[in-house]
Parts: C-alpha cells; sequence; structure tokens
C-alpha cells in the first residue's frame, strides 16, 4: 500500500498537475494571442490540433521522464508504451478544450441589414434579419487534393460565394465585400483512371451546380470565417468576382439550430477524456512496481551519469557534421520549406495542387510556355504532405548514410540537385502536362548513382547486401504505388536514369582515388 502511495505522490500527481497546466495555460494562450488580440492569423487545424499535439509530446519528453524512470522496466517497450498512454492522456482533453474555446468564446451580434456588419464591432456569429442574394452572379474556385497514406483518395471541392445584398434595389451599387459561402465535396479512389476521374468530376460538377440553386439558405445564425482552411479559397472566388470591392472580404457561413447548443458535449468530454486517461495511468501503475531506495540511487549515480555522457555519441547523427553534413542539410532543408508551406497556409495532412503551383512546383505551362525554368530547382524542395516528406526524408536519410562517406558531402549535394532536374526534365518531356512536386526524383538518382558504383565493385562488399536488399524494396515499392496513385513514375525514372549515368562517369575517377 505504501509503494502504491509513492507512485500517486512521484508519478500520478506530476501527471495531473501537467495535465491541468496544460490545459488551463494553452487554453489562455490561445485565447490570449489567436482570439483576443488576433496578432497570428494560423490555420484551426495547426492552433487546435497540431500545436497541442506537440506540446504534449516534448512536455512528455522531458517533464514525465524523471517521474517515468522512477518504475522498474524489464524492456524500454514497456517504458515507452507509458509515454504513449502520458501523450494520449494530455493531447485528448487538450485538443477537446481548445476547439470548445474556438466555438464558445465567439460572441453573437443581431444585424438588422447586413451593412450594420462594418458598425459593430467584430464578432464570430451574426444573426441577420434583411438581406438579398445575388445567386445569379455566384463565382466559384475549384479544388483537389488526394488524402491517405499513399494518396488513395481523390476529393473535389467547389467553393462557391455569392454577393450579399441589403436588398433588391442595391444592385444598383457596383461593389461588395460581403459574402455567402458554400463548400460541396466528393470523394472517389485515387486508383481509377484519368478518364474516369474527369467524367466523375464532371458529373460532380453539375450535382453541385443543380444542389446551388435549389440551395434556400436558411439559417439560424452566421457564423463568420476567420482561420478556416478554406478561406484562400473563398477568397479567390471572390477575386473572380465583378462585385468584388477594395474592403476587406467578409465571409460568412449558414448555421442551423439554437446558438446556444453550437458546443454539443464538447465540454463534458474534457473532463471525461481526462477522466479516462487517469484512470488508465492508474491501473497502468498498478502494473510496475517502484525502484527500490538502492535501484534509485544506483540509476542516478551510474545509468544517468553514463546517458549524459552518452548523449553525444548517441544523437550526434542528427547534427549536420562530418559524413552526415550533406544529406541532413538537404533533410533539413526540406523541412523548413515544409513548415514553410504550413504556416502558408497550405495545410499539413495534405496540400492543394494548385497552392504548390504558387510556391514553385514543377508545372508545364509555366515552364514551356513562360520560361520559368527555375522550377526545375524548387519543386524537389516541395512536398504535397506529411506523410510525402516522412517517406521521402526517410530515404534519403538510409541513402546519405551509406553513399555520403564514399563520394563526400559536396558530390553528395551536387549528385543529388542534377538529378533532381534530370529527374524534372524527364517528366516535362513524358508528360503532356503535369504538376509535380517531391525530393524522390533525386532520391532515385542518389540510389542510382549508389548502385552504379556497387555494380562497378568501387564499393565496400559489406554494404553491398544490405544496400541492394532494402534500396531495391524501397524502389519497387515506389514505382509500383506510382502505377495506380497520383506518384510521377518518369520522374522516378528520370532521376534514377541521371544517377546511373553520374554514377558511370564517376566511378573510373573513385577507382584512381581509391588506387593512389
Amino acid at each position: 500500500m505504501n509503494n502504491y502511495f509513492l507512485k500517486l505522490k512521484y508519478i500520478l500527481l506530476p501527471f495531473l498537475a501537467c495535465m491541468l497546466l496544460l490545459i488551463i495555460g494553452y487554453s489562455f494562450w490561445n485565447w490570449f494571442l489567436f482570439i483576443k488580440l488576433d496578432w497570428i492569423n494560423l490555420d484551426d487545424s495547426i492552433i487546435n490540433i497540431f500545436i497541442p499535439l506537440g506540446i504534449a509530446v516534448i512536455t512528455a519528453l522531458f517533464y514525465m521522464k524523471r517521474s517515468i524512470n522512477r518504475l522498474y522496466f524489464k524492456d524500454d517497450k514497456k517504458r515507452d508504451f507509458i509515454y504513449l498512454i502520458v501523450i494520449v492522456g494530455w493531447s485528448a482533453p487538450l485538443i477537446i478544450s481548445q476547439n470548445y474555446l474556438t466555438s464558445a468564446t465567439g460572441s453573437i451580434t443581431h444585424l438588422r441589414t447586413i451593412s450594420e456588419i462594418d458598425q459593430y464591432p467584430k464578432t464570430k456569429y451574426y444573426t441577420l434579419d434583411d438581406y438579398y442574394l445575388l445567386k445569379k452572379d455566384v463565382s466559384i474556385e475549384q479544388n483537389a487534393e488526394t488524402s491517405g497514406k499513399n494518396s488513395e483518395k481523390l476529393n473535389f471541392y467547389i467553393y462557391s460565394v455569392v454577393p450579399i445584398m441589403e436588398t433588391s434595389q442595391d444592385t444598383l451599387v457596383h461593389q461588395t465585400h460581403y459574402w455567402m459561402c458554400k463548400r460541396y465535396q466528393y470523394q472517389m479512389s485515387n486508383y481509377k483512371s484519368d478518364e474516369e476521374k474527369v467524367t466523375a468530376f464532371q458529373d460532380f460538377t453539375k450535382r453541385s451546380q443543380s444542389e446551388f440553386f435549389k440551395e434556400r439558405y436558411k439559417f439560424t445564425y452566421l457564423e463568420r470565417l476567420k482561420n478556416s482552411s478554406d478561406i484562400k479559397f473563398y477568397t479567390k472566388a471572390t477575386e473572380k468576382n465583378k462585385w468584388t470591392g477594395s474592403d476587406e472580404n467578409i465571409l460568412l457561413i449558414t448555421k442551423q439550430g439554437k446558438f446556444y447548443d453550437r458546443n454539443g458535449k464538447s465540454f463534458v468530454w474534457i473532463f471525461t477524456s481526462a477522466g479516462i486517461a487517469l484512470v488508465v495511468f492508474l491501473l497502468l501503475l498498478l502494473c510496475f512496481r517502484l525502484k527500490t531506495a538502492e535501484e534509485w540511487i544506483i540509476y542516478n549515480k551510474k545509468v544517468v551519469l553514463e546517458k549524459r555522457k552518452l548523449w553525444y555519441q548517441k544523437y550526434s547523427f542528427i547534427i549536420p557534421q562530418g559524413n552526415n553534413f550533406a544529406s541532413l542539410i538537404l533533410i533539413y532543408t526540406n523541412i523548413i520549406v515544409f513548415l514553410w508551406l504550413i504556416f502558408s497556409g497550405l495545410g499539413f495532412v495534405s496540400m492543394s495542387g494548385l497552392e504548390l503551383i504558387e510556391k514553385g512546383s514543377l508545372y508545364t505551362p509555366y515552364i514551356k510556355l513562360d520560361g520559368q525554368y527555375w522550377r526545375l530547382f524548387t519543386y524537389m524542395f516541395l512536398h504535397g504532405g506529411i506523410m510525402h516528406i516522412l517517406n521521402n526524408l526517410l530515404s534519403l536519410f538510409f541513402v546519405g548514410i551509406i553513399l555520403e562517406p564514399i563520394i563526400g558531402r559536396w558530390k553528395f549535394i551536387t549528385v543529388y540537385l542534377i538529378c533532381g532536374i534530370g529527374a524534372g526534365i524527364t517528366s516535362l518531356l513524358w508528360h503532356d502536362e503535369v504538376n509535380t512536386v517531391g525530393a524522390s526524383g533525386a532520391i532515385f538518382g542518389l540510389y542510382g548513382f549508389m548502385i552504379i558504383l556497387i555494380l562497378m565493385k568501387v564499393t565496400d562488399k559489406s554494404i553491398n547486401k544490405a544496400f541492394l536488399f532494402i534500396g531495391s524494396i524501397s524502389l519497387i515499392i515506389s514505382l509500383i504505388i506510382g502505377m495506380f496513385g497520383t506518384i510521377d513514375n518518369a520522374a522516378h525514372i528520370g532521376g534514377l536514369l541521371t544517377g546511373g549515368l553520374l554514377g558511370i562517369l564517376y566511378t573510373p575517377i573513385l577507382k584512381q582515388q581509391q588506387e593512389e
């Protein structure tokens, strides 16, 4: 019993205190920075999901480390499972509380006419008595995105905006900045043929058009869009409309139901999820014993000291230096560009092809017609989502730790860039029209370069078998996925051939260096 009370003191209390501090602390800063002061304009998913998740992970790994290490584990997997429970247990109520905060803090303003919205302080919700919608002057913006682990789903979107006037007589006015917004969505398999995709999109467009003209826009109140990822598409739609003025656009969506019921049961779920996490953590404490006083002393004097001494050796692989300098610089460059895309509002899980074009993707018309050849360089540092960049960077890290020590950092970077450009040129020649992003073409080139070195017998035999086995599996899987998904196999093959050619040209030089 005494042992269990010690668990409560040293482990449960820090767990509970940290959970409360995270919920209260981050909720305050969310409210203060993003809601009240409106200093930073980020997508709701970043503010309400990804930042809280990141804070939970960092806090668990650093703050709870000493508490969890008081428990005795036979192997590290059980300790890692405790960390996972801590992260999930904190993340769930933290994320739910942020979504509750977003809707609960929004006040409602009663408007007699739409123009009164400019006379009152900005609020999140509105009621509106009199208005007139110019449905005949609707503007739309289209978008398509892939989703799923291997981009197996294709999502079509149509964003419509309708000018809002006070009365039908206001059509004599030539400008407005009030818009009623509506999004239409359709999902299909991304493994279908291009002809099936085109047909599906055309059918979706017709259905959306029919639905739009039947739409009555009934609502009990309106919500003003602020940090939604859809804003950029609605804004593009307004730019096409003849009624667009110079004032800041006010984008509104309809809401049904009672205003005071908008939060549902999310407030209750904050405490429910926290309670579930607490109960699960309590039960887990029963499964592991505390270290004895002697074990704890030994742990602090020996294990911790040894870990501190070995920290640099253990984690030095994340520091650009020596034989992993170039590969890590390329990895971190890709990560920095991906973070830039996220904070530019392009998303996280999946990014819009239209927006990637604006950021520098390999887009045929802009290259062939406008001569924007710089895209052959920029496209290889852009990625379409989190799974896309993770897959590529893991492959880059694997080939980098083997190839870079053989040819050196600057030759490694040179091969990477030349192969990326070669992959882009191949894609442009192969496809009539293409919109490509990603480092995979350059990475395939590194694989091709390494394969030639192995075949020409200029590398150490101890790494040849492992590299050929793992590398071949990686390449084959990527090519097979590319046959059914949206992966650009032309770029992959072009990068592979470019890397192979560079390997053939470099082999005599490498052999001469080895002989000397």
